[in-house]
């Protein structure tokens, strides 16, 4: 037996459709979301007298939010 034959044929992956791709995107929104917030609480856990540095992410972290909220919006209005 050659060495291609015993390996087994990948299998394909089925198409996503429309939605599932939109239901990963908001999904990987919401971790990416979840991961910048756990940050900026320790980070402002560890000193508060630093808000104002944090501002600008604040201000990503909120967009982030937005548009993980919009897309599950339209998600599950599909």
């Amino acid at each position: 037996m050659s060495p291609q034959e015993a390996i087994p044929p990948t299998p394909t992956e089925p198409e996503r459709t429309p939605r599932e791709s939109k239901c990963e995107q908001a999904l990987v929104l919401w971790l990416r979301w979840n991961d910048a917030y756990k940050r900026i609480n320790a980070a402002l856990s560890a000193d508060p007298e630093r808000r104002e540095d944090f501002a600008e992410m604040i201000g990503e972290l909120d967009e982030l939010r937005e548009m993980a909220v919009a897309l599950s919006k339209e998600v599950l209005h599909d």
